[in-house]
């Protein structure tokens, strides 16, 4: 007042407010987000001591202008609970309360001080897509998670986006990067489990996107080796049914195919030429002793295919020496004696050990 009455005017100096922690909105359908504007009323009256704090009055705006001129038409009417959608800036006005003070008001004595709040706005993704589906065997399967982004950002800049996988809802809310799939394009997962996208955007505002696995099942038996002898000439080559291979695989399942190729990778990619030439119940080894040739095996009734490998072992065939004659005396002269065949197995065997020798009466039977 005294100074008033000398010449000067001394107006108010408001403090800076503290911003209101960014909030996030839902995209094409925001809702309403309610602020408390009077909750930074302490830091407007920051630079003023305790004691005179009751003789400064503020008001508040939602236009620079308005601020300024105090139009009533901009004046924001209920402070404590001032709702908006979108990133909105408003205008603390800080007056003396001249009506306390018991003086006239003084023009252009005041202070103005704006305060933006941030509300962006969530990634405009859908809350779930279509289930992500692999072939398995046991319930679980290998997927590439990635394959489902094109959907997530269905009309959509995908470069305008980050984006992390978890198996974890709370995870993924929170962004507890420690559970974070690392590696999606390989992920093993079960049949049934839930993935949870966590899509971020420029705002710092995310949303999470499910989908499900689905492990389609191969209900096939894992390939056993095949033995064969090796017969005449004992050179390591020979043939193979590999339509008892298919039977073993198939397991009396109809929807079971077998198909075999020479090199994994014509097996993954089902390449023609690479293909086992037919009658497969009559493949003779390409490689000596021993080979491992491979097996697409398909579910028809699920369009599942995995590829497995399938040994062939060629056995030696037993060498057999020639033996006899053998001798015993006819006693009784009828022309009929008793003979131990068994005598002879050193002899046809040559003592060599894991070979089995049977006696039969004729070279068909023997066969």
């Amino acid at each position: 007042v005294q100074a008033q009455s000398n010449g000067f005017k001394f107006c108010p100096v408001a403090g800076c407010p503290t911003p209101f922690p960014p909030e996030c909105n839902a995209g094409g359908n925001p809702n309403p987000i309610s602020y408390d504007l009077t909750s930074r009323d302490s830091d407007i009256l920051s630079n003023i001591p305790a004691s005179e704090q009751g003789n400064y009055e503020i008001t508040y705006y939602d236009d620079e202008t308005g601020a300024l001129t105090q139009d009533p038409n901009s004046l924001i009417a209920n402070p404590a609970t001032y709702s908006i959608t979108t990133t909105t800036v408003v205008y603390y006005r800080l007056d003396y309360d001249y009506g306390a003070l018991g003086i006239a008001p003084v023009d252009d004595c005041y202070d103005v001080v704006p305060l933006e709040i941030v509300i962006g706005e969530e990634p405009n993704t859908p809350a779930t897509v279509v289930d992500l589906e692999t072939c398995g065997n046991g319930g679980t399967g290998e997927f590439n998670l990635e394959d489902r982004l094109s959907d997530i950002f269905s009309g959509l800049t995908q470069s305008d986006y980050t984006w992390e996988f978890y198996d974890d809802f709370t995870a993924a809310d929170t962004q507890d990067t420690t559970q974070e799939i690392t590696a999606p394009t390989t992920y093993t997962g079960a049949n049934g489990a839930t993935i949870y996208v966590r899509v971020m955007n420029e705002d710092n505002c995310h949303k999470i996107t499910t989908f499900d696995l689905v492990v389609n099942q191969l209900n096939y038996n894992t390939p056993v080796m095949l033995s064969e002898c090796d017969t005449d000439p004992q050179d390591g080559f020979t043939s193979f049914d590999l339509t008892q291979a298919s039977n073993q695989i198939a397991g009396g399942n109809a929807n079971i195919t077998a198909t075999y190729y020479f090199t994994q990778a014509g097996a993954e990619n089902q390449t023609a030429s690479d293909q086992l030439p037919s009658p497969i119940n009559n493949f003779t080894n390409t490689d000596q002793d021993n080979q491992t040739v491979y097996v697409y095996i398909e579910d028809t009734s699920v369009n599942c295919g995995v590829v497995e490998p399938l040994s062939l072992e060629v056995i030696p065939s037993p060498v057999a020496n020639a033996a006899g004659p053998l001798f015993v005396c006819d006693d009784d002269e009828d022309g009929q004696a008793q003979f131990d065949l068994g005598a002879l197995d050193n002899t046809i065997d040559g003592g060599a050990s894991n070979v089995t020798v049977s006696y039969h009466a004729s070279q068909a039977f023997a066969n």
